[in-house]
């Protein structure tokens, strides 16, 4: 049986609910998602892999150190690494004490890879460090390249350049590359050794919606779930639902992040239509979308990071049978023209225009749209077909 480590900050489910239910500002609903995804897909779809999970904690609240202990979920063993709130000694701690979980996970004599998610420094150093020790293995995953490229507008610190250089550095030197779309080889991936494309995933346990007869959501409902950010084009959403001349219209904002507060004082002071639900339940959410008129993905304006993006939540969208709008960021295929509509203009009058005509289009016609994506995504996308796709590209890894 194959050993494969997995480290990245996914959580066990029981403690994703828990930090779910605290509203925790640090918790990742997209990154856990898709990781949560792949691991299933694994442990479901590929026998011949036992999974082990090594993930750092997010921060919760003012105490001086979390920790928590091993636990057994789904198949999989999840470890943690302590979060500690002391500054200057928490990288350092967390780094050591994530080589050791490593050294304790490792399987001498046995066909072991890991799969990686740079993203965070604590997670990257160690097991860049172990992987070449004990000579594993060491494949990346990248859900997204924000982190890498830091704030939009922000000035970048020496110390950011210092981090980037490392960053690439390290990723360089790798064994393999699991890509969300071709532009991130060129950071990640600059020595041009061998990458899967995989664009994202859906969970393959979903049902295909055949009624063609379901009525339309009354109200009329627009639903965004994510980051609220305004780089993520949250701000020019608002800013393009109060154009729309529908009046019964509203639009549903779910999840965390920078510009929650701002939205509750718009919803309770400035525009009852526009409904704050905060952080929810993945089952939740994934309800809510589907019972909704529209969905929309109003990332559109042309920041650099948009270039290494495939939005996950673009799949989870495409996947409820819901018709979604979205832009058609550089690293998505062309082929997604046909299954979703496309963001003519990153424009508060020209993207509520388009919201008020796509509402106005025949229902037959936005159910058929949102239909054939979610045929289509669940066929190419599921997280069983994604997982032994991985697990084959791995092979090619292990036996060059």
């Amino acid at each position: 049986m194959r050993n494969l480590i997995y480290v990245s900050m996914l959580m066990s489910p029981s403690l994703c609910r828990e930090r779910n239910r605290q509203g925790n500002y640090f918790f990742n609903a997209a990154a856990q998602k898709f990781h949560s995804l792949i691991t299933t897909g694994i442990t479901d779809g590929v026998p011949e892999v036992e999974l082990s999970v090594l993930s750092g904690l997010y921060p919760d609240g003012k105490r001086w150190i979390q920790r928590r202990g091993e636990e057994r979920e789904s198949g999989i063993r999840f470890q943690y690494i302590p979060y500690l709130n002391i500054p200057f000694l928490r990288t350092l701690i967390q780094i050591t004490v994530g080589f050791i979980k490593l050294v304790r996970l490792h399987r001498r004599g046995s066909d072991e890879t890991i799969i990686l998610d740079p993203l965070l420094f604590y997670l990257l150093l160690p097991t860049w460090i172990f992987a070449k020790l004990f000579r594993v293995k060491l494949a990346i995953v990248v859900t997204d390249l924000i982190g890498y490229l830091g704030p939009v507008g922000h000035h970048v610190t020496w110390k950011n350049a210092f981090f980037k250089k490392i960053f690439v550095y390290l990723c360089a030197n790798c064994d393999g590359y699991i890509v969300l779309t071709e532009q991130m080889c060129d950071i990640i991936n600059p020595k041009h050794r061998s990458y899967m494309l995989m664009e994202g995933v859906v969970d393959h346990t979903i049902s295909p919606s055949t009624d063609f007869s379901v009525p339309p959501s009354e109200p009329p409902i627009i639903l965004y779930a994510g980051g609220l950010l305004e780089e993520y084009g949250v701000r020019l959403l608002i800013e393009a639902f109060q154009k729309i001349r529908i009046s019964t219209v509203e639009l549903h904002i779910y999840g965390g992040g920078p510009m929650a507060e701002e939205i509750k004082t718009i919803s309770a002071d400035k525009n009852s239509r526009i409904r704050y639900f905060g952080m929810r339940t993945m089952e939740e959410v994934l309800n809510a979308e589907k019972s909704a008129s529209l969905l929309i993905n109003p990332r559109a304006v042309p920041y650099e990071f948009t270039k290494y993006s495939f939005p996950s939540k673009n799949l989870e969208f495409l996947s409820t049978g819901t018709p979604i709008l979205a832009a058609m960021l550089p690293g998505i295929p062309e082929e997604y023209r046909e299954i979703m509509y496309i963001i003519r203009e990153a424009t508060a009058e020209s993207l509520g225009s388009q919201m008020e005509e796509i509402l106005n289009f025949p229902l037959e016609e936005r159910l058929s749209l949102g239909r054939k994506a979610q045929r289509y995504v669940l066929k190419k996308k599921n997280n069983l077909c994604q997982a032994k796709r991985i697990f084959n590209y791995l092979a090619t890894i292990l036996n060059p």
